[in-house]
C-alpha cells in the first residue's frame, strides 16, 4: 500500500511518498504531554481514546500526583480568595481594631495637653515659629509659653499678613495649615 505524506501548508517541505507493505511493523505517534491537551488535573482519564499508554502502576502514580496538584491549587485559590475578601471588607468596613480600655477620661479633662502645632524652628528665635492660624484653639494646647511675648509674635500668618498688607498679593486660605480646638460646654 501507498501512502503519502503531506507537510502543513505553511511548511517549505515537499511531499514524502512513503510505501508501506503488509507485515510492516508500524508506529503510532502517542502525545504523552497531558498538559499540551489543556487538561487539568493530569490524570489517566484524559489519556486519549485508543492511545493509553500508561501500565496500572502509572496511573496510580498519575493519580496521587494528579489530585495532589489539584489540591495544592485548590488550597493557594481558596487563600488567596480569603485575603482578597478579608482586604475589600477592610477597604469597605475599615480596619482599626481598639487596644486597651476605656479610661473614662476625658480628653479636655487631662491637666497636662499638648497638640500638634505646625511650627518651623529657627535659630533666630528662643521659641519655634507658629505655620498656622492658631486663633481657633486655646493657649493652654500649646507645648511651650514664652513669658515675655504673645504666641502671636511667633505667628508666621500675622507676619504674612504684615507683609502683604497694602499690595495687590492676598495670602490664599491653604498657604498654611489649618488648626481648631471645640472645647466641651461648660455645662456638660
Amino acid at each position: 500500500e501507498r501512502v503519502t505524506y503531506a507537510p502543513p501548508q505553511e511548511s517549505q517541505e515537499e511531499p514524502v511518498i512513503v510505501t508501506v507493505n503488509a507485515g510492516d511493523a508500524a508506529y503510532k505517534y502517542c502525545n504523552q504531554n497531558l498538559l499540551s491537551m489543556h487538561v487539568f488535573p493530569a490524570l489517566p482519564v484524559f489519556q486519549p481514546v485508543n492511545s493509553q499508554w500508561m501500565t496500572v502502576g502509572q496511573e496510580r502514580v498519575t493519580n496521587i500526583y494528579g489530585w495532589t496538584s489539584f489540591g495544592v491549587v485548590a488550597f493557594f485559590l481558596l487563600v488567596l480568595c480569603w485575603r482578597l475578601g478579608k482586604l475589600a471588607f477592610t477597604v469597605i468596613h475599615g480596619g482599626y481594631k481598639s487596644h486597651g480600655r476605656d479610661m473614662n477620661i476625658n480628653f479636655s479633662d487631662v491637666d497636662v495637653i499638648d497638640s500638634y502645632v505646625p511650627q518651623v524652628k529657627s535659630e533666630q528665635y528662643a521659641y519655634p515659629l507658629i505655620a498656622c492660624n492658631i486663633d481657633n484653639i486655646c493657649e493652654s494646647l500649646m507645648s511651650w509659653k514664652d513669658p515675655s511675648q504673645p504666641y502671636d509674635y511667633y505667628n508666621l500668618t500675622k507676619d504674612v499678613a504684615g507683609i502683604f498688607e497694602g499690595t495687590n498679593f492676598t495670602v490664599h486660605d491653604n498657604a498654611f495649615s489649618k488648626i481648631a480646638h471645640w472645647p466641651p460646654d461648660d455645662d456638660e
